[in-house]
């Protein structure tokens, strides 16, 4: 590949990524729309499993009820964080007088100086902007929910036509099969990704919840919230499914043995759920570098904050296939996957 053609290939991922962060409005609820699109056809076939509902109930009703199932979870989550979230801040001031007597007791052990920089730190982390954030990017999904709905319901009407489109365009039956293989791919992919993260978002989040429970920590709904929509960012979200409710602890009980064993707990747990369970279940499913992974979470998140993290993945995983089924661009998928398997 002579210089012309880098340069080419890097001008076009500039003016590629310059359209993506500028049409981020129009984008982003559209590729929302096509996780959302694969889900649905993932539920429904687990209804389909049930041979009475398979055969009495017509197929439009199976993606009704589908669909229904997953915006429901998805708004129960956003609920849950809405509700609870305004509780944080009086939590914090209710126990402040706990500070006093962490100042004490540290005095000793860390001297003057290194206690008053290290309280300090704690009670002046910033829950609100965190949770702000977080905020803010649900309730910019939520206003575009209706946009997403939208391209979901054409999504689904354009199915049987886009099939034969794509038999039309492509005069050759080798290209047709080989571009349906692309898409099969990517669906199947994407399903199993999603549906494995969700389970093992779900097995955390609630086993965090009964540790936290069971230690009185307050407001333990929130913090397994977080710990279940933290579990969808690679790399960086364990540490922020942890670090957050370990922080209020300390705030909370006064001393830092028991906010200790908390955080000894969820660290224990949620690492063993993510490096023993979690690849056990997904086994190879995901061919991506650790490294890729770690990039692509800090490029789609600067491309499309807190959204952007949580689909960083599957979007990259998407470009891998894609990129695996072309020979101009199969060296960059092998670059991309982690063992260089891509066929």
């Amino acid at each position: 590949m002579n210089s012309s053609k880098y340069a080419s290939i890097i001008l076009l991922s500039i003016g590629i990524f310059f359209i993506l962060f500028i049409g981020k409005s129009i984008i982003l609820p559209f590729v929302f729309s096509i996780l959302f699109y694969y889900i649905i056809r993932s539920i429904r076939r687990l209804i389909d499993r049930n041979k009475f509902l398979q055969e009495k109930i017509p197929d439009w009703s199976k993606h009704l009820l589908a669909s229904i199932i997953l915006f429901g979870m998805f708004f129960s989550i956003v609920n849950t964080i809405v509700i609870n979230a305004p509780n944080l801040p009086l939590e914090i001031i209710k126990h402040s007088k706990n500070i006093t007597h962490l100042s004490s007791s540290l005095k000793g052990f860390l001297g003057e100086v290194y206690t008053l920089k290290l309280l300090n730190t704690i009670q002046t982390f910033d829950y609100s902007s965190i949770t702000n954030y977080i905020l803010s990017s649900f309730s910019t999904f939520i206003s575009d929910v209706m946009l997403v709905i939208f391209y979901v319901l054409f999504l689904f009407f354009e199915q049987n036509k886009f099939k034969s489109k794509l038999k039309m365009m492509f005069k050759s039956e080798e290209k047709h099969t080989n571009t349906i293989t692309i898409f099969r791919n990517i669906e199947h992919t994407m399903i199993q990704y999603i549906g494995i993260k969700t389970l093992i978002s779900l097995i955390s989040a609630t086993i965090c919840f009964f540790i936290m429970y069971f230690m009185n920590l307050k407001l333990p709904l929130l913090w397994a919230t977080g710990v279940f929509v933290f579990s969808y960012i690679p790399v960086i979200g364990t540490f922020f499914a942890v670090i957050l409710p370990f922080s209020f602890s300390i705030i909370q009980y006064g001393n830092f043995s028991s906010s200790i064993l908390l955080l000894v707990l969820l660290s224990t747990m949620l690492l063993t759920v993510t490096n023993l369970i979690e690849p056990r279940i997904a086994g190879k499913s995901l061919n991506i570098s650790p490294l890729v992974a770690l990039i692509s979470l800090s490029v789609w998140g600067s491309l499309w904050g807190f959204s952007g993290m949580i689909i960083s993945v599957p979007l990259t995983v998407m470009i891998i296939i894609l990129f695996a089924n072309f020979e101009n661009t199969k060296a960059i998928a092998i670059l991309l996957s982690n063992d260089g398997n891509v066929e």
